[in-house]
């Protein structure tokens, strides 16, 4: 596919030779050293490529390369100036800034073509490369989305537990309370959760009824329950254990320790 060329500058040769001999490369249109028409050019032709001829007048082509670049800015052109030596020296440092590729007279315009070719070829690659590059972070962000914060249910009747608890997880995980056996497994009918953090002792069912109806339930006896309870009494801890919980931690919580079990039942 063409490139499309918009040609500007005092040195009118240059501009002749560039519709004569790179038509089978490019599509030209030149443009005046108004400011008008190139804001006008810039919107209508969109060019790929700015050439900029430079004659005699530094002041006034300084100027002019400064108001393409504004005009051109949206487009990003590829920004060439063809000079010589001297008018180069002349030029505006700041116009010199916005200038992708430098030239210098005397060159044959297959010289020039090829350099500009070279260079598009060059801008081609680098913005494949920020596009792949673009498409790989979006992926990345993706699959950091998806791997959000596991889910985790703390069931315990005693209000300041479920408040104590959820406060010290939730920079971690995403936490749901239950104040009752029955409230956690009505939770557990309608929302997933990646593991249980359960009590003993609770009115209506107790901790391991609770932990009976997960395992016999299909859909959840895969779910890892931990016990966290106070109850110290050997008949009940060795009631508990044979039940094979997925762990079993003491009150008041050992929170470093209570981290470390929910991050080894929760890795991925």
């Amino acid at each position: 596919m063409k490139a499309n060329v918009l040609l500007a500058g005092l040195h009118d040769v240059v501009i002749d030779d560039f519709f004569l001999h790179t038509e089978d490369a490019f599509f030209c249109v030149s443009t005046s050293m108004r400011p008008n028409d190139i804001r006008n050019h810039a919107q209508i032709f969109k060019p790929d490529v700015f050439v900029f001829s430079t004659g005699k007048d530094p002041i006034l082509e300084s100027e002019y390369i400064c108001t393409a670049q504004q005009y051109l800015n949206k487009a990003e052109p590829l920004m060439v100036l063809i000079t010589d030596k001297t008018e180069l020296e002349d030029l505006n440092p700041i116009a010199k800034k916005y200038i992708d590729l430098i030239l210098i007279r005397p060159l044959s315009i297959k010289v020039i073509q090829e350099q500009i070719e070279s260079r598009l070829a060059e801008m081609r690659l680098q913005k494949e490369k920020e596009q792949e590059e673009e498409k790989q972070r979006l992926q990345e962000q993706q699959l950091l989305i998806k791997k959000e914060k596991k889910h985790v249910l703390v069931v315990d009747d005693d209000p300041v537990m479920l408040k104590t608890v959820k406060h010290y997880l939730e920079d971690s995980y995403i936490v749901a309370t239950a104040p009752s056996g029955k409230f956690a497994l009505k939770f557990l009918e309608q929302r997933h959760t990646d593991l249980v953090l359960l009590d003993y002792e609770m009115p209506e069912l107790n901790g391991p009824e609770v932990f009976r109806r997960i395992r016999e339930n299909e859909a959840l006896n895969d779910t890892p329950v931990v016990f966290l309870t106070g109850i110290t009494e050997t008949k009940k801890i060795k009631e508990v254990l044979s039940m094979h919980p997925n762990g079993y931690l003491l009150k008041p919580v050992d929170y470093e320790r209570l981290h470390q079990t929910l991050e080894s039942l929760l890795e991925d």
